[in-house]
């Protein structure tokens, strides 16, 4: 299967990255590393330095065709929420809006069971 993993480059992003890729999955990682480590990456991934909220991210993810898509990027910094609530909660929002616009018909958004 061919998995898209935005936040690919964070920690939870890159061990969920590398679970696949051992499960014999082909990945590709999107992250604009600015909060993601570009030493977290698995080399066996391919990279996008995209910004999920990005208009380039309908050309990744035509270019790479995934199967499913495992949106794992979030804004991580606790301060940044507390001095500008309006911008951590509209940030994530439209971000994942943009993600889960993209896949076209046919591609699963793997979610965490309920």
């Amino acid at each position: 299967m061919k998995i898209l993993v935005s936040g690919g480059a964070g920690f939870i992003g890159s061990n969920v990255a590398d679970a696949f890729i051992a499960a014999g999955h082909r990945v590709a990682i999107v992250d604009n590393l600015t909060t993601g480590k570009q030493e977290n990456l698995n080399p066996k991934a391919e990279f996008f330095p995209v910004d999920i909220r990005d208009a380039r991210l309908a050309e990744v993810i035509n270019e790479f065709a995934p199967d499913a898509v495992a949106h794992l990027a979030a804004q991580i910094d606790v301060r940044k929420s507390v001095s500008d609530p309006v911008f951590s909660a509209g940030r994530p929002t439209s971000a994942s809006r943009q993600v889960w616009r993209e896949p076209s018909a046919g591609i699963a958004l793997l979610r965490p069971e309920r």
